[in-house]
């Protein structure tokens, strides 16, 4: 156990370090809150065990809410407390490269990797559960054989991407499972509305214990952001929008139930605008641009953020989410920067 001088300088270091990255006071606090919980969390389910067993963390989030950074951030701060933690993005288990050009013959509307059905379902079940069923005896620990964890190269292939070599690591504690739909649950077909709804809900429940505000009010929300404004080529756009890819995403949803069912807890970031994904986007690839690397045009990333929203609206699949019943534990709202001030549970 850690005397109280340990902790101490345990905590010294994690301040060093998101001051280093330069986060304000505020957001050191939410994230020493988010390490406490997620070392509170891993320590309820090894109550009462005789073995280990790792805490499979997950993280929701949609395009560019910073989910990686996230991981690397709370692995970087477990590691200061004592504890070893790894990350698996849901894009390391994408198809083969032939395999998905196979499957974008079969089904045309999956031009690029990323909606469901792009994924190897059961690759993560197997590293999942080769990571679960890692459960060890205590004094077993060191000599515990090492796991394969799946990589994606997205580089490969002309930026269409492939599977690469997996990385050998040790028996982590915690292993943080992020995607852009982890978690996410298929909708009854008679949710799926004529037109979407054009509001965010206007409130959240916040972590009254940390004495939290609650999140402000979000803008209306203009439908025809989603698919495209008044110019000929939006309209276009608009036109094309009928649905019919949601509702194919929506089908191959259940087929990823088994693997969410892996995942322990799950954390949810979440833009009080979801059009923010655009303009991260947009920005991300003005600094590739200016970097020298080679990026999109402004209309190729339109194109590739819709392909995104029309396999899973935000308002269908992800908005429902922040009530009860759902299977997110915390909820860390955003702004435009990307700052998250508060901790909320689900309403």
């Amino acid at each position: 156990m850690n005397s109280n001088s340990n902790i101490k300088k345990q905590l010294d270091q994690v301040a060093k370090y998101l001051i280093d990255l330069g986060k304000s006071i505020d957001e050191q606090q939410i994230y020493l809150a988010l390490v406490a919980q997620i070392i509170n969390w891993r320590q309820e389910i090894n109550l009462s065990k005789e073995r280990l067993s790792p805490l499979i963390q997950g993280i929701l989030g949609g395009q560019g809410t910073g989910k990686t950074t996230l991981c690397r951030v709370l692995c970087q701060l477990l590691k200061i407390m004592g504890y070893s933690a790894v990350s698996l993005s849901l894009d390391d288990l994408y198809k083969t490269y032939l395999d998905r050009q196979q499957l974008q013959i079969q089904e045309p509307k999956l031009r690029w990797r990323g909606p469901p059905g792009t994924h190897d379902i059961q690759l993560g079940i197997d590293t999942l559960m080769q990571i679960r069923l890692g459960n060890h005896h205590r004094d077993q620990l060191d000599n515990y054989p090492q796991i394969a964890l799946p990589r994606f190269d997205k580089s490969l292939w002309g930026g269409m991407g492939d599977r690469t070599a997996p990385e050998l690591v040790n028996q982590p504690d915690i292993v943080f499972f992020e995607g852009w739909f982890v978690g996410v649950l298929p909708i009854p077909e008679d949710r799926f509305p004529d037109r979407f709804p054009d509001r965010f809900p206007d409130h959240f429940h916040s972590n009254s214990q940390a004495d939290l505000p609650l999140i402000d009010s979000p803008n209306s929300l203009n439908p025809s952001i989603i698919t495209g404004g008044d110019s000929p080529r939006e309209r276009r756009h608009q036109r094309a929008f009928d649905l019919s890819f949601a509702r194919y995403s929506n089908q191959q949803l259940q087929n990823y139930l088994p693997l969410w069912q892996l995942v322990d807890k799950l954390i949810m970031l979440y833009p009080k605008d979801y059009r923010y994904s655009l303009q991260w986007r947009l920005q991300a690839e003005q600094s590739m641009v200016a970097s020298g690397k080679p990026g999109m045009d402004s209309e190729q990333i339109r194109d590739f953020v819709q392909y995104f929203w029309q396999a899973l609206p935000p308002q269908l699949f992800l908005t429902p989410l922040i009530k009860q019943p759902t299977p997110v534990d915390l909820i860390l709202p955003l702004d435009e920067n990307h700052n998250f001030g508060k901790i909320c549970y689900p309403v």
